[in-house]
């Protein structure tokens, strides 16, 4: 499948190429370079599933909570806030993401079954984990509003602490 193309003059008087042009050539270097593209974003993903498995594994043996209950909490709070835990679910309904079929949750089943010896609960605790998130987001939110009161309530207090300490040291004005 050979074609004759002629390039027009270049505008800027370079040299310009004319000849035959093998297009079933160009094609096969194409697929060439698309499959070793291809391999080396597989090799990439491949090590980076590699790397997600090992971090998961050191996540379980890290995570030392004795109930599943306690070690799959945990383990999800490692990974993930619980804002972001609020926009997910299990099965992904009401427009939430889907964790089922994460990479993350297949390792960190994989964990859960090194460190208790069945996966039984790992389903059942997971959901628990993400129903209850977005309560757990508010109650953090709330702590942090109160905890902000706090703090402008004693600095209000010190402020005019200070102010009286200071009309004290210069007397009556």
């Amino acid at each position: 499948m050979e074609s004759n193309i002629e390039f027009a003059p270049n505008v800027h008087s370079t040299p310009v190429c004319t000849g035959t042009l093998d297009l079933q050539r160009i094609i096969e270097e194409l697929r060439r370079e698309f499959n070793e593209l291809k391999a080396a974003e597989m090799d990439a993903l491949r090590q980076e599933v590699a790397e997600l498995k090992s971090r998961i594994r050191t996540l379980g043996t890290k995570v030392t909570a004795q109930s599943t209950k306690e070690w799959v909490n945990t383990s999800w709070q490692l990974v993930l806030s619980d804002e972001v835990g609020s926009r997910c679910t299990w099965t992904g309904i009401r427009g939430k993401e889907c964790v089922r079929d994460l990479r993350i949750t297949m390792a960190m089943r994989r964990a859960f079954v090194e460190k208790f010896g069945e996966d039984d609960e790992f389903e059942e605790k997971t959901k628990a984990f993400f129903r209850s998130a977005q309560d757990r987001a508010k109650k953090k939110a709330q702590y942090a509003a109160r905890q902000n009161q706090v703090l402008l309530i004693a600095f209000v207090l010190l402020s005019s602490l200070a102010k009286s300490s200071v009309c004290r040291v210069l007397g009556p004005g």
